[in-house]
């Protein structure tokens, strides 16, 4: 049986944050004359909540964050462009996958409701990730339907609950658009 890890960590999230949700994302406002602009840093996160069990070397795991995106869309806000970014990491939840879009081979049990996995998460990158990369698993083990509802999902539903940009506002994003 593989050791099972539980590791803890954060970069700081940048300087100047106007608005944030502990452990799920951080927003930075613009701090001139705004434009209709909203950058997001999905996958920079690299807070690893203490439910997280994964089984991988924590050094593989960290291979799916985009490291610091944050920080080079960091001078957004100082053009009149709103920053987010998601403080826990994309190998937990990816915050560009829809809310049913779920590995079944990841579930013991079955899922309240309809999935609608995608190509990526039949690969297994779905909202909730079953490998790091083809070959490395992240869990030694499926994960039954209250640890993700209760983790992944209470998550994502925070996060959407909190999405602030009016419409028609572009986003520009460091994650693909669901591919």
């Amino acid at each position: 049986m593989a050791e099972t890890y539980n590791i803890v960590t954060s970069r700081n999230e940048p300087a100047g944050v106007s608005f944030e949700i502990p452990g799920v994302l951080w927003r930075r406002d613009p701090q001139t004359a705004e434009m209709p602009l909203v950058f997001d840093s999905p996958h920079s996160g690299s807070s690893y909540p203490e439910d997280f069990r994964f089984c991988c070397p924590f050094e593989v795991l960290r291979a799916a964050e985009d490291s610091y995106v944050d920080e080079l869309y960091s001078a957004a806000p100082a053009l009149g462009a709103t920053l987010i970014g998601a403080v826990f990491p994309r190998s937990y939840l990816d915050a560009n996958r829809a809310i049913d879009d779920i590995d079944s081979a990841l579930i013991d049990g079955t899922w309240p409701s309809p999935l609608a996995p995608s190509h990526k998460t039949r690969s297994g990158l779905g909202l909730v990730r079953r490998v790091v990369r083809p070959g490395i698993p992240i869990y030694e083990r499926q994960l039954s339907v209250d640890e993700i509802r209760n983790g992944s999902i209470a998550v994502t539903r925070r996060t959407t609950a909190c999405s602030t940009r009016p419409a028609g506002v572009p986003i520009a994003s460091s994650g693909s658009s669901g591919m």
